[in-house]
């Protein structure tokens, strides 16, 4: 079953959303961890990193929409 343009539109929109908020969240956790003093990796800078940028390139992206 294919999805319509709005439900492909809701379905980026929220992906956005929820990988933003997981990128945010990195941030709390190497926080907590530098707080702590543990040492942050920079496998968890790197997700972060990751994470942004592909929430980034889903919001600049249209070819979804054809």
């Amino acid at each position: 079953m294919a999805l319509t343009l709005k439900q492909k539109e809701k379905a980026v929109k929220k992906a956005i959303k929820n990988m933003d908020a997981a990128a945010d969240s990195m941030v709390d956790l190497l926080e907590i961890m530098r707080d702590y003093g543990v040492k942050d990796t920079a496998m968890e800078d790197r997700f972060r990193s990751e994470l942004r940028e592909r929430a980034s390139y889903w919001d600049r992206v249209d070819w979804w929409k054809k």
